[in-house]
């Protein structure tokens, strides 16, 4: 999940395609290059190579549009937290989604 601010969300949307496009391709590339991804992650990151290609071959790694399903599971985390003090105020993750069209039909929500 990424953030940014609303503002740059809404008048600059092409910058949030931009990083989403070239996340994706980061995302397929590793998908294709497992073993060469996981010398860079314990390269830059520090761990065992292994353990890396491990967990990035078994992980959804993935820059999808952001699902129901995946709202409804934000929002009761959000609830949760409201309700148990985290947070103090209550939060509508839906406000949260900006709408963007790197990957999707223009309908699709992305997590930004």
């Amino acid at each position: 999940m990424f953030f940014t601010r609303r503002e740059l969300a809404e008048q600059r949307p092409e910058i949030v395609e931009a990083l989403t496009r070239a996340l994706q391709r980061a995302d397929d590339w590793a998908a294709a290059h497992p073993r060469e991804a996981a010398r860079l992650a314990a390269a830059d990151l520090g761990g065992d190579v292994d353990d890396w290609e491990s967990a990035l071959t078994a992980l959804p790694w993935r820059i999808e549009p952001v699902s129901e399903e995946f709202l409804a599971e934000q929002q009761e985390a959000a609830d949760i937290f409201h309700r148990t003090g985290f947070i103090e105020h209550p939060v509508t993750v839906a406000r949260a989604v900006a709408h963007t069209s790197a990957t999707a039909p223009a309908s699709a929500p992305k997590a930004v």
